[in-house]
């Protein structure tokens, strides 16, 4: 917004005004005002009219008659346009914008309203701001916009609401207003005409006429490009910052510039299959699409663009990716902002990114957001490049992987006109440039006069031979045009032409010559003070030449750039050659008005063969134009036209050289654009090459910019996790070379390459591939530490690395060892160096843990964890920002830990600490940590489910997938089984919930999310879901769904028998843990006999790896032997099932030796089992001593933890009880059932759904063993048998109850009155329990049919389905507890 534009307009008579509003000058000649202010009450133009230009802030506003222009807007819109003359200068252009997005948009405007006390002679001036709504739509389609300040009502006209209180300001042109931290390359731009006050607001609102709408009239739209000189563009205005519209044309500064594609010289033709092909992408129902073309240069791939952005529906948001625009910098600017905008547009939007080559971070960085963040129209990326090279596959094989259907096939772009096209073909396209050029050629003052139309059919006539392979190129063929012009304005024979870049390159420093002749920097002194006229042009034009090959390779160049670049030249008249290059190249228009005195050499493969010329006739330009090169950025430009210069054959072996030189020479400015500019080029031989030169020439100051880059990239990254996969593969491959000459020198920094390269590729979840590079560099370090015991703690360090990947991928056994070697040997390190090695021995501590607790040794494993948090801890007060995010990982750690120990409210804390601290590192760096806050938010939500706060848990389970699924929209590559864990524990938490179809359906999303992740990396998704296939059915036992359970084991015991192929015994044990699973599974659904074969299976599997790994196995074996004896049990084998409970305890009591905490429980249970197997072998002195063990484990496990382990005590308390009594010890049985009797009534009050059949149960015990009478026995148990009927539905009336109860009170074995009282007491909880299970067997039966209809998914990893288990009878199953 000029002030200097502001415009008053004032219409009446020769004798009065009569109308005044305000307006805005768009043009040399145009202003735009509303239509109403030049009517008269008739509806008739008023017949004078004047225009006063210009703010009173900025000098005396002038006025100037003005004409009504004889236009009339679309839809008879509120709108006109006045031509004035005599007004001064027009300044920077008018830039055009429309609402594309649904937020409010802050505007702003100048204008001349009534209230502020105008009059003819004082022009008072109002700046309007406030919001516009884009989601609004005002009469006749006008945008709603409210004001920040109006008038109030009541203080004009007595308070009339219906006052048009902005009279004056029609005609007032608005503007978007950026807020001040906006990029400074975004722009107001005019959006809208005030045509109306609507009253109903009291001042408050305005509407405009959009000047979108105008564009719907293409008089309108021509009569700006005639009055500009440029065809309009309008642009979005939220999605500045991103987009820029199409380069205005302006007046080419010479010949060849003409052949820019952005001035579309000869108009386009052809490719309309290609076109199509575009249109079907572009329409396609995807969200977002990407599309790449490729074609060499000056193949026509940015007019084949434009083209299809011209064809693109009125309603499509179409722009250019501003490449090196600061929006797009990862360094907090307003990228996120952006991104944002474009995701919440309420239009379509195709991007196109031109030289996509030259910029691959910010394009994957653009690519990254889209895919995280879903938009709400569909966006386009349309990519454009010379070659698809690495970073192209890059990006692809995430693409394919990951997104695919957001990918397209790449095209080639052919030659337009190929040899099968025929001669007439290229003829036509041939004439058809010469007929375009012939026009604009008068303009060059240093061409000759010339009839250049007859010119053109002269050369027609007369033309080359196009036949030759190199005018199927368009560009090519042009250019022939174009020299073939003028080489027959000068007489020269235009079909003699064979080069035609070649020619242009001559004939264009030829015309800048001349130039420079006219403007008098070729006279005497000036560029040479040489006396000999042909030494002193030679010298003033090689001056030139170095100029003009600095502002290629350095521009665009604003004022201070372009002072030094034609310093080069001439400092004395460096103000003049800097003038000389601004005729010659001018800016856009948007460029000067961003402060751009200097534009780009176009096309740029012109700018390319003039370097290379002037390049290789003056080779020490490139020294002299270092110290212009202040930043990467223009680093990697430079680097990037020489390296395309260096393609051509004429320039190879010279600019190669001088390449590898620049590098060598001046590291500090180029060597870290080098290594990222090596990875985008076609050919990035000269620039390794250059690296391995400085490399060789100077081994410290090569390291120095290596690690320079290193360091500088963030140590993990989301968004740029593949871009340090590169940049770490490119360091190593440069290292490998230089290590082959100077082993010395460069092995271990290549050892330290190939450890961060390790590194990087598991963190994109290439674990094998990281395997095989952490091996490498482990070798390198042990050759170095054998030569020099420095490396000792790298050597160690390695060791460390190398057993990540290889546990995380099922090596186990040597894992862990090698693990246990690096803790001692960094204790003994940090005995002698406490400061260095501490970080060092806390890391290696930690990992040591995390493979000890999955080795079963939880107990050694958790205090491992807490040294390792103490020593991160002591190095956090120190530096905060490197160790907080390793405390909290080891707090994460602990969690899971407890929470396998069974120690649940301890891990929920240690849960909760580590969520803290990620939720605080990620607000500082969310690229970073998001990944572990997610990983520690799911790890909260398993720990809340083991302690029973479900519905909490619930929350954070569904934070845990939506944070994952942020991150895999962003890399999906490393996170998707992490997405695939969260949505299955969400589905569990679900079923856990009763929320059955919800439960379904996540877990259909984790099964298909599961098969991505196999595809994308099986080593990964088949170790990750290792613990989630096991720990899946146990849940799902738990709330009695059994089919779907065996369903998901036997998956579980498909894939880990494909993974058992493989060798590896960590899978091997997966596997036969999953047997285990299955065989509860089928005990539980009444298949003994095929539940005894799985758990047989297993123990002899698990029985062959102990035998190889005892620590890694034994606590499985113990597990499956255990398993395998309740086998044995259920099909009748009862001998052998106390041995194989046996062999289980003998086991646990060596594992609770060294880990009491993690094995008593299940020696305990083994006991517990042992003591009613040998009791029904007749066997009952040996059955007690095993309960009696039993009970005294449980009642120290009970001291420490008595939610879990209470309900445990009990029923062994009851074992005990039967095994006493049947040895004769009655008084002993009767207190082991009172104290069982205690503890259920107390477990009953606060569970009574839960334990009242225990409650009973161990009142039947009681009385059993207190009355010890064989009549009251038959009486009792032919009681309970009549309740477990009643309860089953059978025909038993209450009073046929009554009977029974009767004469069991009347057995003369209830002499005792303390004994009647018990009994009457269980005689009246068996009819209630009668009563409340009759009805709930009803309901039960009721739902279940329901249920059979809904026909309800039940989820599973694998996608089994069931109906709901039948209820059970438990009075029954009390019965056969006690016969």
């Amino acid at each position: 917004m000029n002030p200097n534009h502001l415009a008053d307009i004032r219409a009446g008579t020769e004798a009065e005004c009569v109308r005044s509003g305000s307006g805005y000058r768009i043009g040399p000649t145009l202003v735009l005002t509303a239509r109403h202010v030049l009517l008269d009450d008739d509806g008739g133009i008023l017949p004078k009219v004047e225009v006063w230009l210009g703010h009173p802030e900025f000098g005396s506003p002038r006025p100037y008659p003005a004409q009504v222009v004889d236009w009339r807007p679309p839809g008879g819109l509120d709108v006109a346009l006045l031509r004035i003359a005599g007004a001064p200068a027009y300044g920077p252009p008018v830039h055009w914008g429309r609402l594309t997005g649904t937020d409010t948009v802050p505007y702003t405007g100048l204008g001349f309203p009534h209230f502020a006390e105008y009059t003819p002679g004082d022009r008072n001036v109002e700046q309007l701001t406030g919001n516009l709504n884009p989601l609004s739509i005002g009469p006749d389609g006008c945008i709603p916009i409210d004001q920040d300040a109006h008038p109030v009502t009541g203080h004009a006209a007595g308070g009339d609401r219906r006052v048009r209180h902005w009279s004056g300001v029609s005609g007032a042109a608005i503007f978007s207003n950026p807020p001040p931290s906006s990029s400074g390359a975004v722009r107001r731009l005019l959006i809208g005409v005030v045509v109306a006050d609507d009253t109903e607001f009291g001042g408050a609102r305005l509407h405009a006429v959009p000047v979108a709408a105008l564009w719907r009239d293409e008089r309108f739209t021509a009569l700006l490009a005639a009055d500009t000189g440029a065809r309009p563009v309008l642009e979005s205005v939220e999605l500045q910052g991103l987009l820029r519209p199409e380069r205005r044309a302006h007046p080419a500064g010479t010949p060849g510039s003409l052949l820019a594609a952005d001035r579309e010289i000869v108009p386009f033709q052809g490719r309309e299959d290609l076109l199509r092909r575009l249109s079907e992408w572009r329409d396609a129902p995807e969200p977002f699409g990407i599309q790449l073309i490729t074609g060499e240069g000056g193949q026509g791939k940015t007019r084949l663009a434009r083209e299809f952005a011209a064809r693109c529906p009125s309603d499509w948001v179409v722009g250019f990716l501003d490449a090196p625009h600061p929006s797009l910098e990862e360094n907090g600017g307003p990228t996120a902002e952006v991104i944002a905008r474009l995701c919440r547009t309420a239009k379509p939007v195709l991007v196109i990114a031109d030289y996509a080559e030259s910029t691959p971070q910010r394009v994957s960085a653009l690519v990254q957001a889209l895919l995280s963040n879903a938009p709400q129209r569909p966006v386009r990326l349309l990519l454009l490049a010379r070659s698809a090279q690495h970073w192209w596959d890059t990006l692809r094989s995430q693409l394919e992987k990951e997104h695919p259907n957001a990918l397209s096939p790449p095209i080639q772009l052919g030659p337009l006109l190929p040899a099968t096209a025929g001669p007439d073909a290229r003829l036509e396209e041939f004439a058809r440039a010469l007929a375009a050029f012939a026009p604009h050629l008068s303009a060059f003052p240093e061409l000759p006069s010339a009839d250049w139309a007859a010119l053109a059919r002269q050369v027609r006539a007369n033309r080359p031979d196009l036949d030759d392979e190199q005018f199927g190129n368009v560009l090519n063929l042009h250019m022939t045009a174009l020299i073939a012009l003028l080489r027959a304005a000068t007489g020269q024979d235009p079909s003699l032409i064979t080069d035609p870049e070649q020619e242009l390159a001559a004939h264009e420093r030829g015309y800048l010559h001349r130039v420079a002749r006219r403007q008098g920097l070729l006279d005497p002194g000036v560029l040479s003070d040489r006396t000999d006229p042909d030494r002193r042009r030679v010298e003033a034009l090689r001056a030139l030449d170095r100029a003009l090959a600095a502002a290629i390779l350095t521009g665009p160049c604003d004022d201070d750039r372009a002072r030094a670049v034609a310093g080069l030249a001439s400092e004395r008249h460096a103000e003049d050659v800097a003038g000389w290059l601004a005729t010659l190249y001018p800016p856009a228009p948007e460029e000067h008005a961003a402060g751009i005195a200097i534009g780009v050499v176009m096309p740029d493969r012109l700018a390319e063969r003039l370097v290379g010329e002037i390049l290789t006739e003056q080779p020490g330009t490139l020294d002299r134009i270092t110290p212009l090169v202040g930043d990467t950025d223009t680093a990697q430009r430079c680097l990037t036209v020489l390296a395309r210069a260096a393609v051509r054959p004429a320039f190879r072996t010279e600019l190669d050289d001088q390449i590898e030189h620049l590098i060598a020479g001046a590291p500090e400015r180029y060597a870290a654009a080098a290594q990222f500019t090596a990875l985008a080029v076609e050919r990035p031989d000269p620039l390794i090459n250059g690296l391995l030169v400085l490399g060789h020439r100077d081994a410290e100051e090569f390291q120095r910019q290596i690690a320079q880059v290193a360091d500088g990239l963030p140590e993990q990254s989301v968004k740029h996790a593949w871009l340090l996969v590169d940049i770490a593969q490119l360091h190593a491959q440069l290292l490998a070379a230089l290590a082959d000459s100077d082993p010395d020198a460069y092995l271990p920094a290549l050892a330290a390459s190939l450890t961060n390269l390790g590194i990087r590729l598991q963190n994109v979840g290439r674990l094998q591939a990281g395997l095989v590079i952490h091996q490498a560099a482990t070798k390198l370090y042990k050759a170095a530490a054998l030569r020099d015991g420095r490396y000792l703690p790298d050597l160690i360090t390695a060791h460390q690395n190398l057993a990540i990947p290889a546990n995380a991928l099922g090596l186990k056994k040597g894992a862990f060892p090698m693990s246990r070697d690096v803790v001692e040997a960094f204790e003994v390190l940090a005995e002698v160096d406490r400061d260095t090695f501490l970080p060092h021995l806390a890391s290696a501590l930690n990992n040591y843990a995390a493979l000890a607790a999955q080795s079963g040794r939880r107990k050694e494993a958790l205090a491992t964890f807490r040294r390792a948090r103490e020593m991160f801890e002591e190095l956090a007060a120190r530096d905060p920002d490197v160790f907080l995010p390793r405390i909290a990982g080891v707090f994460d750690n602990i969690s899971i830990l407890l929470g396998e120990m069974g120690k649940q409210k301890e891990g929920l804390a240690a849960a909760r600490r580590a969520v803290e601290i990620f939720e605080r590192l990620v607000q500082r760096d969310a690229d970073a940590y998001l990944p572990d806050l997610a990983k520690a938010v799911r790890n909260l939500a398993a720990r809340l489910v083991g302690v029973g706060q479900h519905t909490e848990a619930l929350a954070a389970s569904e934070r845990a997938v939506e944070l994952t699924e942020r991150i895999a929209e962003v890399n999906p590559d490393p996170v998707l089984m992490e997405l695939v864990i969260a949505v299955h524990n969400h589905a569990v938490i679900l079923a856990l919930l009763g929320r059955g179809e919800e439960a379904s359906a996540a877990a259909r999303r984790a099964r298909e999310l599961y098969g991505q992740a196999v595809q994308v990396n099986p080593d990964v998704a088949n170790a990750k879901l290792e613990s989630s296939l096991n720990q899946f059915p146990n849940q799902l036992s738990e709330i009695k769904r059994l089919k779907e359970v065996q369903a998901a084991a036997e998956r579980a015991v498909v894939l880990y028998k494909q993974l058992a192929k493989n060798g590896r015994a960590a899978n091997k044990q997966d596997l036969a843990e999953s047997l285990i699973v299955i065989s509860n599974r089928f005990s539980e659904m009444g298949s003994p006999v095929a539940a005894f074969a799985a758990a047989h299976r297993a123990v002899k599997l698990l029985e062959r790896l102990s035998k190889r790994d005892p620590d890694a196995n034994l606590p499985s074996l113990a597990w499956a032997l255990y398993n395998l004896a309740n086998s044995h049990r259920s099909i009748g084998r009862r001998k052998a099932a106390s041995k194989a409970y046996r062999r289980a305890i003998e086991i646990y009591e060596r594992l609770a030796e060294d880990d009491p905490d993690a094995f008593r429980p299940g020696l305990a249970m083994s006991l517990h089992n042992l003591a009613i197997v040998l009791g029904e072998l007749e066997r009952p002195a040996e059955g007690m001593v095993a309960a009696r063990r039993a009970v005294e484990i449980y009642e120290r496990l009970a001291e420490d933890r008595p939610e879990d382990f209470l309900p445990d005590l009990a029923e062994a308390l009851s074992t005990l009880s039967h095994r006493l009594a049947l040895t004769g010890r009655q008084q002993e049985a009767v207190a082991a059932a009172a104290r069982a009797v205690e503890i259920y009534e107390r477990l009953a009050e606060s569970d009574p759904e839960r334990y009242r059949q225990d409650h009973l149960s161990s009142l039947v015990n009681l009385a059993l063993w207190k009355i010890n009478n064989v009549g009251f026995a038959r009486e009792l148990n032919r009681l309970v048998k009549a309740f477990s009927a009643a309860v089953s539905g059978s025909a038993v009336d209450r009073a046929s109850l009554k009977e029974r109860v009767d004469s069991l009170l009347r057995s003369d074995a209830l002499a005792d009155q303390a004994d009647r009282e018990m009994v009457k007491e269980l005689v009246d909880m068996l009819f209630h329990a009668y009563e409340i299970d009759a009805e709930g067997a009803a309901q039960a039966r009721d739902g279940e049919e329901q249920h059979d209809r809904a026909g309800v998914d039940v989820p599973d990893i694998g996608g089994a389905s069931t109906r709901r288990p039948r209820r059970q009878n438990w009075i029954g199953r009390m019965l056969r507890r006690n016969r």
